[in-house]
């Protein structure tokens, strides 16, 4: 299934502004129409650390972490760091 702001807004109870600010802070383009369900999983992960009171700026830093894969982990354990 596929939401639009306005489903996010009405799902949250929360302002078009204010959907606006949690996708940018989870990283989601602002300039789509529809969000996927994996992007749902965000914006909800997102609304949970405004909740908390988390900010802007440490939500969006979360997000834009990117994942390391276990093949790199393990290559770096064995081959050493390099400089």
């Amino acid at each position: 299934m596929l939401y639009t702001k306005k489903d996010l807004a009405q799902a949250f109870q929360i302002s078009p502004r204010t959907v606006t600010k949690t996708l940018q802070a989870c990283c989601l383009s602002t300039r789509k129409t529809r969000y996927s369900e994996e992007e749902l999983i965000r914006f909800t992960q997102a609304r949970t650390m405004f909740k908390a009171d988390v900010g802007s700026h440490e939500i969006k830093t979360f997000f834009s972490l990117r994942p390391v894969a276990v093949e790199e982990v393990t290559y770096v354990l064995k081959e050493g760091f390099s400089e």
